[in-house]
């Protein structure tokens, strides 16, 4: 984006409004469903992103790019999401589980379960807890590294530290992971 894009933004424009959220909604809602797994959420969450956005383009300085910023606002909005969502979920129901963990078996053939999906599906949501158990700054630069393919020097300037402290939060985060996996893992053995 221009910089007289970026001006006529903080004047107020609501054309340029309009032209900002028609060109990164889907950048933002993607990377809003990676960490919240959720559509209603991640809608939301890209809704008060935008409107984030809207309330703080004044104190945009131009030292790094437009969608740079967002990305930080997104993945910010994000883990915010996750930790009301915590806090708010006190009990898992039986239900919620079974229906996560289990597939149709009206769309299968046969009369047994289809052992290999549920063996996928349980694995992923063992690798989903694994990754909520991280610290929020690993767990944002793994997944920006992982699911969204940037180089640490990007994911340096989205969560503004050093690429050397990416490289750690990366390592650390795969450390803590591959742990936490094994002991779940051993236990099932």
């Amino acid at each position: 984006m221009t910089e007289n894009f970026i001006e006529q933004l903080k004047a107020g424009d609501s054309r340029a409004y309009s032209q900002l959220i028609d060109d990164y909604q889907s950048m933002i809602l993607n990377i809003c469903y990676k960490f919240l797994r959720n559509s209603d959420d991640a809608k939301d969450a890209a809704q008060e992103v935008f409107v984030q956005a809207f309330r703080s383009i004044k104190s945009f300085r131009y030292d790094a790019e437009l969608s740079t910023w967002l990305y930080r606002i997104a993945v910010n909005r994000s883990i915010d999401a996750l930790r009301i969502r915590k806090r708010n979920e006190k009990w898992f129901s039986f239900k919620d589980t079974f229906e996560k963990i289990t597939v149709k078996i009206a769309d299968y053939s046969g009369d047994s379960l289809p052992e290999k999906s549920i063996e996928l599906k349980e694995r992923e949501k063992y690798l989903q807890d694994a990754l909520e158990k991280l610290p929020a700054n690993q767990q944002k630069a793994l997944m920006l590294s992982k699911c969204e393919g940037f180089s640490n020097i990007e994911i340096a300037e989205i969560l503004q530290v050093s690429v050397s402290s990416v490289e750690s939060l990366i390592h650390r985060a795969k450390s803590s992971m591959a742990k936490t996996l094994g002991k779940k893992f051993r236990q099932r053995i």
